[in-house]
């Protein structure tokens, strides 16, 4: 039989060509991110229970890079004369991306925060929470798992970067 039958490929199924270039794409971020997932779990024990060794010092890190929010009032002041000109398209697009990087540096903060509260005791922790710290121990951005409920993509811009970078 092996030898009568045609080799296995996407136009025997009616596929496209790089339906099978997709199809390997998604097994591989797969395998890697199970890869990811297993070596983060497997960091219990032997170590010193340290601040520097958990994710408290990764939110730690995380909040104190985090920038402050823009003064959208005292921009928005500046702005209104800069309107009127030429360049009104690209201050109007400056401020929706000034809006729209603070709505994603607040969440960010509060889901830090709230984490924190969640590790200390302070709060339940909630799937969102979990999820959220499944990510970052991993280093990567919450939201790239799609059966993550936690997620900072949907603020942010489109990136293929880690968390890290």
């Amino acid at each position: 039989l092996k030898t009568n039958l045609p080799p296995e490929s996407p136009l025997i199924y009616g596929l496209h060509m790089n339906s099978e270039i997709a199809y390997l794409n998604a097994s591989t971020t797969s395998v890697v991110s199970t890869i990811l997932r297993l070596k983060a779990g497997s960091k219990a024990g032997g170590g010193s229970g340290g601040k520097d060794d958990g994710p408290e010092a990764l939110i730690d890190d995380l909040l104190a890079r985090l920038p402050e929010q823009f003064d959208m009032i005292d921009i928005s002041e500046k702005a209104t004369p800069l309107l009127k000109g030429k360049d009104a398209p690209y201050i109007v697009v400056l401020l929706q991306e000034l809006g729209r990087m603070n709505a994603l540096t607040a969440e960010i903060a509060r889901s830090l925060d709230e984490l924190c509260k969640g590790l200390r005791g302070q709060l339940n922790m909630s799937q969102k929470m979990e999820d959220l710290l499944a990510a970052l121990v991993i280093g990567q951005v919450p939201g790239r798992n799609p059966f993550h409920t936690a997620s900072w993509e949907k603020h942010a811009w489109p990136s293929m970067k880690g968390l890290s970078a």
